[in-house]
């Protein structure tokens, strides 16, 4: 079944879904032919709240600057304007998701993963070489959204599926399809087109589970298939010399990396992590279990 049909079954429920208007009103003006960095900064100056979000994160390890950037202009220009819109994403898309029934989801532990997600992923793509590693954070932030949708739109059935499943990914997927004809990775790779978010990300969204089939972004949903692996992994109390082994060797190849190398990303991460989260999630404490 196409994911365009999966859409229709699910009667188009994103507009539920609609992201703050800031993000709407950044994202405008970057479009305008007669925008200007100056311009983009001083809308965003006008939300005091979001302007410290995004000069905490841009000072975090996810950018690696080696300097303190105190300005909402000057960060515009040292990680340019897309980079900003990416971050307005990434420090505003908890409060998009507030309806969620309490009884299918734990939202403070699904925010959890999906930072632990989206630091793995950036630590992944930098060990790959990848150019503007830090956009893969929010392929791994965002990589379980279409699991809102669903737990939104058939509460009933997905608490079936969880109750059947546990938190196996591979499982929960299989059981999805079953039920649905679609899985959720399918709903988050729309949910990214009706954002209009670029196609890398909703193409690894859409096939972190089969990266295989990836079209244009295979590297991006290599790394996102990994990044999911290695979490699991983690959250399973799988020590590294024996989790790393069991993760897909064919993914690796294609990002390039060995398995040492991968050790290495994954002796970063808590720390890392633990930094990132404190900006996104300020006032909540967080569980290293990586």
């Amino acid at each position: 079944m196409s994911t365009r049909t999966a859409i229709s079954i699910i009667n188009h429920p994103f507009e539920l879904f609609a992201l703050p208007d800031i993000y709407y009103k950044v994202s405008n003006l970057i479009e305008s032919p007669d925008s200007s960095l100056d311009a983009i900064a001083a809308l965003i100056r006008k939300d005091p709240g979001l302007s410290t979000k995004l000069l905490k994160l841009v000072n975090s390890p996810l950018y690696g600057f080696r300097t303190k950037v105190d300005t909402i202009s000057r960060a515009s220009v040292l990680v340019g304007i897309e980079e900003i819109r990416n971050m307005i994403l990434s420090t505003s898309v908890l409060e998009v998701f507030d309806q969620i029934p309490y009884e299918l989801i734990d939202m403070h532990a699904f925010w959890v993963r999906s930072i632990q997600c989206g630091v793995m992923c950036k630590l992944l793509a930098e060990a790959s070489g990848v150019l503007h590693c830090e956009r893969l954070f929010l392929a791994g932030l965002l990589h379980k959204l279409g699991s809102l949708v669903l737990y939104h739109t058939k509460p009933k059935e997905s608490l079936k599926i969880l109750e059947k499943a546990g938190r196996n990914d591979s499982c929960i997927l299989f059981l999805e399809n079953k039920e649905f004809g679609f899985t959720h990775a399918e709903v988050g790779g729309e949910l990214m087109r009706f954002w209009r978010l670029p196609d890398s990300l909703s193409e690894a969204i859409s096939c972190y589970p089969t990266p295989e089939k990836a079209k244009e972004f295979l590297l991006e949903a290599n790394i996102l298939s990994i990044a999911t692996e290695l979490i699991y992994l983690a959250e399973q109390g799988t020590p590294p010399e024996q989790g790393i082994p069991q993760i897909n060797i064919k993914s690796l190849n294609i990002m390039m990396l060995t398995t040492a190398q991968v050790a290495e990303v994954v002796a970063r991460f808590t720390e890392e992590f633990a930094k990132v989260f404190e900006v996104i999630m300020p006032n909540n404490s967080c569980c290293n279990n990586t």
